[in-house]
């Protein structure tokens, strides 16, 4: 998919991460809403640092989670690559516990090793993508 990085998990969903070049058109080409309906430019338009959707592909039909990251503020460099982190890891919070919503499954206080290497797969695929088209 152009400007859509899609990176397959074990639990039957998809992970899309859109690139910094990535369009409302590339989503709106690619996926539906859950509930089989068109993407408009009023869903995907924000004025937010970044943004997770469930969704489904027109492919497959395949419930995909699609994060897509606007750009990171601060003043200095460092400033913003702290605020760039806090807007990945944020966006992978919410993949990580919709994926768990829709396999119906918990995160245990007790066991959470599972669920901190699929943060950290997922943290790290937003980021490889991101840096696709910007600079470091």
């Amino acid at each position: 998919m152009n400007n859509i990085d899609i990176y397959p998990t074990i639990y039957d969903i998809d992970l899309a991460v859109c690139t910094t070049k990535c369009s409302n058109n590339d989503i709106k080409k690619n996926f539906i809403t859950i509930s089989k309906e068109e993407l408009t430019d009023k869903d995907l338009d924000s004025d937010c640092r970044g943004y997770t959707f469930r969704l489904l592909s027109r492919k497959d039909n395949k419930i995909t989670i699609l994060v897509r990251i606007f750009r990171s503020e601060g003043k200095t460099k460092k400033e913003k690559d702290i605020d760039l982190l806090n807007t990945i890891v944020h966006e992978a919070t919410h993949v990580l516990l919709d994926t768990h919503s829709k396999i119906g499954d918990n995160i245990y206080l007790d066991y959470q090793e599972p669920a901190a290497y699929y943060m950290g797969w997922i943290v790290s695929n937003i980021y490889k993508t991101y840096f696709k088209t910007n600079k470091a």
